[in-house]
This record gives C-alpha cells, sequence and structure tokens, in this order.
C-alpha cells in the first residue's frame, strides 16, 4: 500500500462513518472517529452536541485539545483510518503523510441520512446550525476554509455510490491506482 493512514473528511451525513468503519474493517485497519470524541466531550460536559459547538465557538481549546488528540494518533506507525472534518486539513499542516479523502452529497441525502440515523424530525435545520458553528470555528481558529477541498487526494460524490463501492475507490486509491 502506498500508505498508512487514511483520512476521511465530509460534512454530516455525506457518508464518513459508514465508510470509515467498512475501510477500516476491509483493511484490518485501526479507526478513530474525531466526532465521537467530541462528542464524548460534550456528553461529560453534561452538553449536547449543540451546546457543546455552540461553547466549542468561544473556547478554542475544545478543538486545539480534540485536535492534539488525533495528530497524535495520526503520527502513530500503524495503518489507521481517520474520520473528522478537520483530520485531512491537520495532517497536511502536519506533513504527515496520508491519503486525505471528501466525501460529499447532496444536501437532501444528508438531512435524509441524518433523520434517519438520529431519529431527529428538525435534521435540516439542526445540520444548518451545526454546519455554521463548524465553519466560523474552523475560520476563526484555525484559519480553515472548509469548502477548499484542494488539499484532497480524492473526492466522492456519494450521492451516486454505495458504501461498498466507494471503499473500493479508496482501496484503489490507497494502491496507486489514480483512475479510480
Amino acid at each position: 500500500m502506498k500508505y498508512s493512514l487514511v483520512t476521511i473528511s465530509g460534512l454530516p451525513g455525506s457518508g464518513t462513518s459508514t465508510t470509515s468503519s467498512k475501510l477500516s474493517s476491509n483493511l484490518n485497519w485501526s479507526y478513530i472517529n474525531a466526532g465521537d470524541i467530541f462528542r464524548a466531550l460534550a456528553d461529560e460536559a453534561d452538553m449536547t452536541l449543540h451546546q457543546f459547538g455552540n461553547r466549542a465557538e468561544t473556547d478554542p481549546t475544545i478543538d486545539r485539545d480534540l485536535d492534539k488528540k488525533m495528530i497524535r494518533y495520526a503520527e502513530n506507525s500503524e495503518p489507521l483510518v481517520m474520520e473528522g472534518r478537520l483530520v485531512g486539513w491537520m495532517t497536511k499542516k502536519k506533513k504527515i503523510p496520508a491519503l486525505r479523502v471528501w466525501l460529499e452529497a447532496a444536501i437532501s441525502t444528508r438531512v435524509n441520512r441524518l433523520s434517519l440515523r438520529e431519529r431527529d424530525s428538525q435534521a435540516l435545520e439542526n445540520m444548518k446550525m451545526r454546519e455554521q458553528s463548524e465553519l466560523k470555528r474552523y475560520k476563526d481558529f484555525h484559519e480553515i476554509d472548509l469548502r477548499d477541498l484542494s488539499i484532497y487526494d480524492l473526492v466522492i460524490n456519494t450521492d451516486s455510490y454505495s458504501a461498498d463501492q466507494v471503499v473500493t475507490k479508496i482501496k484503489h486509491r490507497l494502491t496507486g491506482d489514480v483512475n479510480c
């Protein structure tokens, strides 16, 4: 394999969790999810994800601590799939070799996936608030425009492919096939 680290990023509902889980299982690699860590921190603070996201807008230490944890994982030499909105950017800035993947999907697809997964009748409103919060935080605290996809080696629209097809595309790129 060309890489021993794959970062998978995308907006909520784009398929990052499903893809990351399937890819790590398929490759028998470890898997770290920044969102799970962030949710656990929200739970520890006895806050909802939305409330914790709002706190993170004014408290840069939340994101910085999460970033440090994710970079430590990335610097480990074991094969690893990392999922998180900023993990591609973090590994790029730290010059850590990785296959950087961005998954995207239409807003209608993402809302449908989120409403099913989270049983949330307000999925569209909550998703928009979450994305606005994250875009602001990433720009203010990291000087990263999440809409800039130029750092990614592979951008896949998951509207058109099953999760297994997305995993296959990533595996092809891992082995050096640039025509996937």
